[in-house]
């Protein structure tokens, strides 16, 4: 069972690399903890975005303690997915420790297990769910997170588009001076969170305290230095 999913995407050059933790909740703050009436729904508590041209092995090395320090406040688990497109590959081989799921994402229609763990995933079937869920209020962030203001205008600056060549519909930014790393990081958790996680009240799982967003006060300890 995994009750923290720790997302990273990594940009090149241009582009930023973000992390993003989804907690899967069942519950909202005072409702009954009754399995019958559990739903499943996402709180974001830690939002990482580094500075252009941030080093790989630093991106690592606060990856890995923003696990460990997830796995100490997990009843069950943390999983890390990695964006495992352009450097993606050796930066998964740094962080094996961690037993990190890599997923490249596609243009493509459908997605695919690979025989080497990883998997593939159209951009337009992750970010489609998470503009949807967040929407919904399924997917909520802590106000008070840093970089939360970011990740919400990347996401009001976020829709589908139809490619003019093949004519098929993708999910891009859709203001050229708004980057998207932190809502492809969100989305590729809630992907997998939704997609290759049991979606349903597994059992006697969701017995700890059920917390808004708000109610969160954790902060990476870089975070904290500044």
């Amino acid at each position: 069972m995994t009750d923290y999913i720790l997302a990273l995407d990594l940009g090149q050059a241009q582009d930023y690399s973000a992390a993003v933790v989804l907690h899967r909740r069942w519950w909202r703050t005072r409702e009954r903890h009754d399995p019958s009436t559990a739903r499943l729904w996402h709180g974001i508590p830690l939002i990482l975005r580094w500075p252009l041209d941030t080093p790989y092995p630093r991106i690592v090395q606060e990856v890995a303690e923003a696990h460990a320090l997830f796995v100490n406040k997990a009843e069950f688990g943390v999983k890390l997915v990695v964006d495992a497109g352009g450097p993606g590959r050796p930066v998964i081989d740094l962080l094996k420790a961690c037993r990190p799921v890599g997923v490249s994402i596609t243009s493509g229609d459908v997605p695919h297990d690979r025989r080497d763990g990883t998997l593939t995933v159209p951009k337009r079937d992750i970010c489609s769910a998470l503009v949807v869920a967040y929407q919904n209020g399924d997917v909520k962030a802590n106000p008070k997170l840093d970089n939360v203001q970011e990740f919400e205008k990347e996401i009001s600056k976020f829709g589908y588009v139809v490619k003019p060549k093949s004519r098929k519909i993708g999910y891009e930014g859709l203001d050229p001076e708004v980057h998207d790393d932190i809502v492809v990081a969100a989305a590729l958790g809630l992907w997998y969170s939704t997609v290759k996680l049991p979606r349903a009240f597994p059992g006697s799982w969701g017995t700890g305290r059920s917390v808004e967003p708000m109610d969160y006060d954790w902060k990476h300890p870089n975070q904290r230095a500044r």
